[in-house]
């Protein structure tokens, strides 16, 4: 190697076995299934391209409950990838609604019922912190 010496990485250190302490294994896998098909749906009927204030506010509502219950569920139950997803699911879109609850306008592709035009006042970043969806 060019007269230059090869560094090696340093071994890593074992880990133990993965203690799930007091989960449980998830035999409610139907729990899993029923949200992913609530979240689907409610994105679908109350955050699609026709959308309006009260409808967002409702899906907005909804998922607050649904991550709860998600939230319970991953706690309690051994973590399995479609859990993993779920929860993954339910967080983007409850950012992807409050995004659009802050909109104030129809663009492109999104039609909001309350506010039927464009308006360049809001063509900018919808920027979100952490700490606004809770």
């Amino acid at each position: 190697m060019n007269g230059t010496r090869e560094r090696r990485s340093p071994a890593a250190p074992s880990l133990a076995d993965w203690n799930p302490g007091s989960a449980l294994d998830p035999d409610e896998g139907v729990v899993v299934t029923h949200n992913w098909e609530e979240v689907r749906r409610l994105m679908w009927n109350y955050v699609g391209i026709v959308r309006s204030q009260k409808r967002l506010e409702r899906a907005r509502t909804r998922l607050h409950i649904l991550r709860s219950e998600i939230r319970d569920y991953y706690w309690e139950y051994k973590i399995t990838p479609d859990l993993v997803e779920l929860r993954n699911l339910a967080d983007v879109a409850l950012l992807i609604v409050e995004c659009a609850r802050r909109r104030k306008e129809s663009r492109g592709l999104h039609y909001l019922i309350d506010f039927p035009k464009p308006d360049d006042r809001q063509l900018k970043d919808t920027v979100l912190t952490r700490g606004d969806l809770e």
